[in-house]
């Protein structure tokens, strides 16, 4: 029993949407008649069974020129319902999810249609519920609540708990790069939120990817699918970044904290050579300790500075100078690495209980001691040709998987937000173009579903939204993208049944060829007495289809050429019909740029009308010598040119 989103129907959202049904399914033929609020459905035979492969229910392609309404469906399906109020006039619509046999659920406006039985009168208008359909009367009977133990499945989970539903925005909404070259963690990432008790399936948003995923499949699993991605010559870098920018000096940072780090024993790492701040005016310390374990104690004299300037304010006066003097009674001998590690370990055990004390103010500080710990710990593990610098950990992503970077980035993925920006940790991903990094955000979230199916085992089907996906791809990967996704997803080992239904948006005819009309729907927009519409229908062209068949539809391209060659080629065509008389050179030069048109069709059909009135203009001209005489001309122009290149070479 794994549900299936069979269809939805929009009566209005605003938008310019009203009236509109999408069908997803070849297992079903299905209609709503909203006038007479009546489900029309009826099974058919489906010939694409497993054509995905055994994990991929099926594949549904949302097509249209931009602003067609691709995303608005998408927002509509992927939203969570409060969300999904925030954005829309008005929310009157349903989706039909299919369980097993003649059990379906009505997600949403579940009062447009006409339900048999006991509805319960005060349920709310944006709820799931149960239904059965008599396929034989055409009717719908109220069956209970979704969230309720499905009757006679040996399982016995809740159907809300079973299907997940992860929507992936386009690249523009995500604000994914903050330039070319780097994927920064900084940025908000929603991880995610499943909420059981919901009177819905569950939805989450996947807004950007954890580093462990995009670094196992940048140095791993990119080679289930080619050897020939670039961004292995890419990095993984890891940088220590300075909280408190308007401290230079060791000096004025111990004035403004009121406490003395190591007793006044021993000078901060953070203000050495080399260090953040790059102030040279305490002792050069790479005699005694590694550059791995320079950066470890810098981080921690970072964050200590950090905690204590974010959390201090909330004291008062008589608390803060207790805790400092906490602080400065803490023992403190320069004998080695650990030592150190141990006293400053024992100042955040302190800066624990000053943490505390912000919980109930506007803006709460928050760490964890022991994630602190296990995020040092995890530092220590790493090869120590990774620290560059006192400052800085770089990773060649082209010297393959490494196990210790790995746990340590997933653990670093883990962390609270807040927690996280108190780590003054920035990692990021560099040397890679905007393709590259929109593939890696497809396949590094695909690899995020993969995982909470594979970790949540109540959840049995995953629902895919990706909202344009391939919108910065190569062509060649877009042509191949339908192909990585299927693999990819086979590949992945569940130890169970799961299925996936994905849905994508896209503007490129290469991923419509990979899929039947069937699975593809086209969103128009007409224009009937000055008010715009939103128009839904299926494809007319699909798997395997002609480039030009595609391409050439109006959900595409009005023209299969650019816009300024068609506007020379109506030029040309206009210039030559409007000729009078015989002109030896301009006709030479209209020949001229006929001969350099790429396609064959166009550039022969051209020529011919050329020819045609050349003869009309003057009937004894012999085309044909004129034109060889051109041939000739250009032939003899290119072997000079060869000829002097030939003679620079030699000299």
């Amino acid at each position: 029993m794994q549900p299936q989103l069979l269809y939805v129907y929009i009566h209005q959202i605003g938008r310019c949407f009203e009236r509109q049904g999408f069908c997803f399914t070849n297992d079903f033929e299905i209609e709503f008649d909203w006038k007479k609020r009546k489900l029309i459905m009826a099974k058919k035979t489906n010939p694409y069974t497993n054509l995905w492969g055994s994990h991929i229910s099926n594949i549904n392609l949302i097509i249209g020129k931009n602003g067609a309404g691709k995303t608005t469906l998408f927002e509509l399906l992927g939203s969570t319902s409060l969300k999904r109020n925030l954005m829309f006039e008005r929310t009157e619509w349903f989706a039909i999810y299919h369980i097993i046999d003649d059990r379906f659920v009505i997600e949403g406006s579940f009062r447009l249609l006409d339900i048999s039985g006991s509805v319960p009168l005060d349920l709310e208008r944006d709820v799931s519920i149960c239904v059965k359909f008599d396929f034989t009367h055409q009717t719908v009977h109220w069956d209970g609540y979704l969230k309720q133990d499905f009757p006679g499945y040996v399982k016995s989970d809740a159907l809300n708990e079973m299907l997940l539903s992860l929507y992936q925005p386009r690249g523009a909404d995500r604000q994914l790069m903050k330039n070319s070259e780097i994927i920064d963690q900084l940025e908000f990432r929603e991880n995610f939120r499943r909420n059981p008790e919901s009177d819905n399936f569950q939805r989450v948003y996947l807004n950007k990817p954890k580093l462990s995923n995009i670094y196992r499949f940048m140095t791993q699993e990119h080679r289930l699918l080619e050897e020939i991605f670039t961004f292995r010559h890419s990095t993984c870098e890891i940088r220590l970044i300075k909280t408190q920018e308007d401290i230079t000096t060791e000096k004025e940072m111990l004035a403004k904290i009121g406490f003395t780090l190591y007793q006044g024993k021993s000078e901060l790492l953070l203000f050495s050579k080399g260090s953040i701040s790059q102030y040279n005016h305490a002792e050069n310390l790479s005699n005694k300790w590694s550059i791995k374990q320079i950066f470890i104690l810098t981080y921690l004299e970072n964050l200590i500075i950090d905690l204590w300037f974010r959390s201090s304010q909330w004291l008062d006066l008589e608390l803060k100078l207790n805790y400092a003097n906490q602080i400065n009674n803490i023992l403190f001998e320069e004998l080695d690495f650990k030592e150190r590690l141990l006293y400053l370990f024992d100042v955040l055990n302190v800066l624990s209980m000053v943490v505390i004390h912000t919980l109930d103010t506007a803006s709460p500080v928050i760490f964890n001691r022991g994630g602190c710990s296990y995020l040092v710990n995890d530092m220590e593990k790493l090869p120590s040709d990774f620290f560059t610098s006192p400052t800085e950990i770089v990773v060649s992503i082209d010297q393959g998987f490494n196990r210790e970077i790995y746990h340590f980035l997933s653990y670093f993925d883990e962390l609270d937000d807040s927690f996280r920006f108190s780590q003054s940790l920035q990692v990021a991903f560099k040397n890679l173009s905007s393709g590259e990094l929109e593939f890696i955000h497809s396949f590094s979230c695909l690899h995020e579903a993969i995982e909470v199916a594979i970790k949540h085992r109540e959840i049995n089907t995953i629902m895919l939204l990706l909202d344009e996906p391939d919108a910065s791809f190569h062509p060649e990967w877009s042509r191949r993208f339908i192909f990585y996704i299927t693999k990819f997803i086979e590949l992945a080992d569940f130890g169970r049944e799961i299925k996936y239904q994905i849905f994508l948006s896209t503007h490129s005819p290469f991923i419509v060829s990979d899929i039947p009309r069937e699975h593809i729907t086209c969103i128009d927009v007409v224009e009937n007495e000055g008010v715009l519409h939103r128009v839904v229908k299926k494809a007319e062209f699909g798997l395997m289809s002609n480039f030009y068949d595609i391409v050439k539809s109006d959900f595409f391209l009005i023209s299969p050429i650019g816009e300024f060659a068609k506007q020379l080629f109506t030029r040309l065509l206009n210039q030559i019909n409007e000729w009078t008389e015989y002109d030896f050179n301009e006709i030479k030069k209209v020949s001229e740029v006929i001969s350099a048109i790429g396609e064959d069709m166009i550039r022969r059909k051209l020529q011919a009308h050329l020819d045609a009135k050349v003869i009309r203009l003057n009937p004894s001209l012999d085309m044909e010598d004129d034109r060889r005489i051109t041939e000739l001309e250009k032939e003899l122009e290119m072997l000079k040119k060869k000829r002097g290149r030939n003679f620079n070479d030699q000299t």
